[in-house]
This record gives structure tokens, sequence and C-alpha cells, in this order.
């Protein structure tokens, strides 16, 4: 059996100095989460809004 590494990429919220949630593997695309996690700073979104913006990002 070949197996393939794959290197992928999540995101985590940060809130009063601690990971308040957590989403590992989202993508293989670090480009795609950098961006993903600019958004999200830019537009100052709250840990709870995390899911949905996920479940967006990867229905997309």
């Amino acid at each position: 059996m070949n197996y393939k590494l794959i290197v992928t990429y999540g995101i985590a919220a940060v809130k009063n100095g601690e990971i308040a949630i957590a989403f590992p593997d989202i993508s293989s695309s670090k480009s795609k989460i950098k961006k993903l996690c600019q958004l999200c700073n830019e537009n100052k979104l709250s840990p709870e809004q995390l899911y949905d913006i996920i479940e967006d990002f990867i229905n997309a």
C-alpha cells in the first residue's frame, strides 16, 4: 500500500490569550487558509462565528 503525505492547515481563535476553538485540517492550501485568517481578523469575528465561516469556506 502506498501512502502519500499531505500537509493540511487549519485555523484557531484565541480569546484572552487562550485557544477558544480550533479547526484543524481544513485545507491543503496554505494561501487559502492565510487569506481566511486575514479576513476573520480584519472583520474582528468572534470565536463563535467561526463555525459558520468554516462551513461556508469548506462548501465554497
